[in-house]
């Protein structure tokens, strides 16, 4: 649901007025604290949360803390909790929201581009372990998301090309008019085209997995520029400057480039998927020497099945495949190009 300040709050007060919950608690980033918090009207009797930002506290040790503070609290399944931030903190929170008594109602309130456009919706919660991107999770919707688009204003641009990212690779599986929209260099922030671009985003996203909740087949598609993204990610751990966004579109790049060697798109495809990433996007370097790394976390990747690789690959605007095998040296070679 597309929100003004005035109506998120308005929408705050009637949920708690109607409901009556136990507990209120609202959490929130340090950076969503400061950027956003401002702009909501948080009841006297809710309880404030602050969670560290990024990736390094979306693990079991940040479950834990979260958990014991939902415990500490005296949270109870008619509590009500309201997650405000990025995507870390939504899959974070929904993750202990979902198993903390086996279930209490979040909110997402997303306020980065990305969230509002991908991780807040479809109902995927996780953490992170041993290195593997949401490798912990559950699927469990939240009870309703609020989107706020002038929340995007405060974002540095890293930010906006993680979201615009994901808003490529929707193009790209969508074809038709969101593919037009990507083909142009990314809106400017205070641009009123950002109603319209989220929208249909969410709507899009919510037609795949609508039909298929539990990830078993079409939902596949979305992992398209995923299994490469999230080993670069994994690979880059700790460089603030190589966002999810950045590494999913080099990832969705990489992985045209791999269709291309298998002969499932053509070359001229390569070309028009290269022109909308770079040089918009930076492109995501590392050694030769890196890329049996890469190899070992896709061997992690949660699509793999009977010890084969299994992508989402491009074959033209508007047809992914999914479970589609990769072999290795495919990868290692397309891999060593890229160098």
């Amino acid at each position: 649901m597309i929100l003004s300040y005035e109506h998120l709050n308005q929408n705050i007060q009637t949920l708690i007025s109607e409901n009556t919950p136990d507990k209120i608690v609202f959490i929130f980033s340090e950076n969503s604290f400061h950027h956003c918090g401002p702009h909501i009207e948080i009841p006297e009797n809710a309880n404030v949360v602050k969670i560290n930002d990024g990736e390094s506290g979306k693990n079991l040790n940040g479950a834990a803390s979260l958990w014991e503070k939902f415990l500490n609290l005296g949270c109870t399944r008619k509590s009500l909790i309201i997650a405000v931030g990025g995507g870390t903190l939504l899959d974070l929170t929904g993750f202990c929201a979902s198993t903390f008594m086996r279930g209490i109602d979040v909110i997402y309130v997303p306020t980065t581009l990305l969230s509002m456009v991908d991780s807040a919706e479809g109902g995927k919660t996780g953490i992170n372990l041993g290195g593997k991107k949401n490798i912990i999770g559950t699927f469990q919707k939240a009870s309703k998301v609020w989107i706020v688009p002038a929340f995007i204003k405060g974002l540095p641009q890293s930010e906006m090309l993680s979201g615009w990212a994901e808003i490529i690779k929707h193009g790209i599986l969508a074809g038709g008019d969101m593919f037009e929209t990507v083909q142009s260099t990314i809106p400017v922030k205070a641009s009123e085209d950002w109603d319209s671009i989220i929208q249909r985003n969410i709507e899009f996203k919510q037609s795949i997995v609508n039909q298929d909740f539990k990830e078993s087949g079409i939902r596949k598609t979305l992992n398209l520029g995923h299994t490469i993204g999230h080993a670069l990610e994994a690979l880059n751990f700790g460089k603030p400057k190589i966002n999810h966004g950045i590494c999913v579109a080099n990832g969705i790049l990489i992985e045209t480039q791999i269709a291309h060697k298998m002969g499932l798109c053509s070359a001229s495809f390569v070309k028009q998927i290269d022109k909308i990433i770079f040089p918009l996007f930076p492109k995501v370097e590392f050694q030769r020497n890196e890329i049996e790394r890469i190899c070992s976390l896709i061997d992690g990747d949660k699509k793999n099945e009977n010890n084969q690789w299994l992508f989402s690959l491009p074959e033209n605007i508007g047809k992914v495949t999914f479970n589609t095998v990769v072999e290795r040296e495919m990868v290692i070679e397309v891999l060593q190009n890229w160098i």
